[in-house]
């Protein structure tokens, strides 16, 4: 709300000084709508040459919907850049990006996961193989994911509403 204030003086036998208040209202702003959450586990497994399963990740966040969030975990080894005379951190292991979206009216998961392992390291040259994995597809809540990639890699995803208590 704004406030204009108008002062009027008139001279003469006596002063007299009147002041106008007014007020401008506006149309009250609709309340903003807050952002959908949703509480996503991740697994991210893969399975050995043995046949056993080795799970790599089981990370679970909360996501609001329409933005892109990124879990990384990992290591990282450094490497001498000459031309620069500095050390650059090279990292690998395991990230996961993911973004919750509506396309359609249908909640979607734009997810991508990408395991990496150091190869090789020597003096003048580091070596760092990665895989990935990509999935787009609408989502029912409660409801499991199963993706099988290259590789023995497989991850499941389970995306549910967030409640109240989840989100602290």
């Amino acid at each position: 709300m704004n406030r204009f204030f108008l002062t009027l003086c008139a001279a003469g036998a006596a002063l007299f000084v009147v002041s106008i208040l007014i007020v401008e209202t506006r149309a009250q702003e609709p309340a903003k709508q807050q952002t959908p959450q949703y509480v996503v586990h991740i697994s991210l497994s893969q399975t050995r040459t043995d046949g056993k399963k080795k799970i790599l990740a089981e990370p679970t966040v909360v996501v609001s919907e329409g933005r892109l969030i990124t879990i990384p975990v990992g290591s990282e080894v450094l490497y001498e850049d000459k031309e620069r005379s500095l050390l650059k951190p090279l990292k690998y292991g395991h990230q996961i990006a993911l973004k919750l979206f509506r396309k359609d009216g249908k909640l979607t998961i734009d997810a991508d996961a990408t395991v990496s392992a150091l190869k090789n390291q020597q003096a003048d040259e580091v070596c760092i193989t990665s895989t990935g994995l990509r999935i787009v597809k609408a989502v029912t809540l409660g409801k499991t994911i199963a993706v099988e990639g290259d590789s023995g890699n497989r991850w499941e995803i389970t995306v549910e509403e967030a409640t109240a208590k989840a989100k602290q």
